[in-house]
């Protein structure tokens, strides 16, 4: 009996929280005022690589036939064990070193596009004239319903992966925030699924940015070996 009550007690609180979290970011959404930035195509694609990973580099190159729409530049992803913070501190040198543009395109080397060239376009067109957002997860993984606000585009308080996402330069200072949080609790000894960048973005979505995803998935990461969990994995997202 004690435990019917405390499952249907966690079941009433998670519900609370994401309802609470969601009602937030619609608030926050609605008062935000952004900044007016003009989009040139073809854009800069930022992938994050490491040097030896040739394999992922190559495939990744076969699947963007996108050529109207970015310019692929390698990012040369820093090597550390745990491979975790390697991939923290690839995305943050890569943040502070686009500090001065108003906005950027980053992409890890297993995500694989599955949409078309025109679908993605007016995807991320419609994410850069909306003045209310922050950072668009083509690649996402979402664990709270999201809250749809155009026919391609829904506000997500809970998305994690980093895999493939374009940012404004509004989000710059909470995404490197997130990042040293992330270096922070890593050495007080903090678990991966606690320390992973993608999993400090959560807070930054719940509490300061709008994050937002396409309402149909556009890609995914692909099933590889993963330098960071040292197996083969297939996140299915």
């Amino acid at each position: 009996m004690i435990n019917r009550y405390k499952i249907r007690f966690n079941v009433f609180k998670r519900i609370f929280i994401d309802v609470f979290w969601n009602s937030l970011a619609v608030v926050r959404y609605i008062l935000k005022k952004g900044k007016p930035i003009i989009l040139e195509f073809p854009m800069p694609l930022n992938i994050i690589n490491l040097d030896r990973r040739l394999d992922r580099l190559n495939q990744l190159h076969e699947n963007i036939n996108l050529n109207n729409l970015f310019y692929p530049k390698k990012f040369s992803a820093i090597e550390h064990n745990p491979g975790g913070i390697g991939c923290t501190l690839s995305h943050l040198k890569l943040l502070l070193e686009n500090i001065n543009h108003p906005y950027i395109c980053v992409i890890e080397d297993d995500f694989r596009f599955k949409c078309d060239c025109d679908t993605l376009k007016k995807t991320i067109e419609e994410f850069i004239s909306n003045e209310k957002l922050d950072v668009l997860c083509i690649g996402n993984n979402q664990r709270r319903k999201n809250i749809k606000i155009s026919d391609r585009l829904a506000i997500t308080t809970s998305t994690q992966t980093a895999s493939m996402y374009i940012a404004k330069s509004s989000a710059y200072p909470f995404l490197i925030n997130s990042c040293t949080n992330s270096l922070t609790s890593y050495v007080n000894r903090m678990p991966y699924n606690v320390y992973a960048v993608d999993q400090q973005w959560k807070r930054v979505q719940e509490r300061s940015l709008i994050f937002c995803v396409p309402l149909v998935s556009m890609g995914q990461q692909a099933e590889s070996f993963s330098d960071i969990e040292k197996r083969v994995v297939n996140y299915n997202c």
